[in-house]
């Protein structure tokens, strides 16, 4: 713009000159310039106020977050068989990047890390368009045995909303060794707030031989092999945890069987 205005300066004065009137030519290009001047340092204060600044790309203002309800296991797919990457302590906010299928996992950003945690144990509004996002690995087998021999850890999911649904796991105790079964609850949400599992256990020794515990204790459990028992089971409930322990001084090993089932 300053070029421009020396410019007319310029131009105008020797306009001027040709006529034959160098003072005048000189006087009306300087009084012209200034006012020039005048005129773009009053347009560059309005485009100063009147222009606002925009918010760098992903702030919080663009971004959907939650808040968790509890201290929540963030996991690297979206269901409890997915193993466990960090703990999302009670009422942190974290950023959401997508939902599953379902609806019932959502895929977020923590600490610059990727993985997902359970919807019904967080709070926020969110976006109707959440993009649909799906797990990028497929969730390890966490049995770590079944055939006898030191302590083995079995875990696998049950929806508590479909009744009937069911699992079998089998194993070999030696004495002295436990093992455990780990049922992990998905399903609830809307009217689901409760449910009811049956856990029917085979030993093949005696019902008092193996020594039973469980990590609920809503339940008619009698510490009994080859029978059955009922828990109930409630939304608060992230997993079941069943113990079988062989004495040491028994004499053989001992298989056994568990089926776990929905039944409402």
């Amino acid at each position: 713009m300053v070029r421009k205005s020396f410019a007319l300066l310029v131009f105008l004065s020797f306009a001027l000159a040709a006529c034959g009137n160098t003072e005048a030519a000189i006087a009306t290009g300087i009084a012209q310039t200034q006012q020039i001047s005048q005129l773009e340092t009053a347009a560059a204060g309005a485009a100063s106020t009147s222009t606002p600044e925009l918010a760098p790309e992903g702030t919080a203002e663009s971004e959907n977050t939650v808040t968790t309800n509890q201290d929540l296991n963030m996991r690297a797919g979206d269901s409890t068989a997915y193993g466990v990457m960090t703990i999302i302590p009670g009422g942190e906010t974290v950023q959401v990047i997508g939902i599953n299928q379902a609806g019932t996992w959502y895929q977020v950003l923590y600490h610059d890390a990727l993985g997902w945690i359970s919807v019904g144990f967080t709070t926020g509004e969110l976006s109707a368009n959440l993009p649909i996002a799906t797990p990028s690995a497929q969730p390890q087998a966490t049995s770590s045995g079944g055939g006898g021999g030191g302590d083995d850890s079995y875990s696998f999911t049950l929806d508590v909303s479909n009744d009937g649904e069911s699992r079998t796991v089998e194993g070999e105790l030696t004495p002295g060794d436990s093992d455990y079964v780990t049922v992990h609850f998905e399903g609830f949400g809307g009217s689901i707030d409760t449910g009811h599992l049956r856990v029917i256990l085979y030993c093949s020794a005696g019902e008092d031989e193996v020594e039973l515990s469980e990590s609920i204790p809503r339940s008619n459990h009698s510490n009994e092999c080859n029978g059955d028992w009922d828990y109930q089971i409630e939304e608060s409930d992230n997993e079941l945890v069943i113990g079988m322990t062989l004495p040491s001084g028994f004499n053989g090993d001992v298989s056994w069987t568990m089926t776990v089932e929905v039944n409402t």
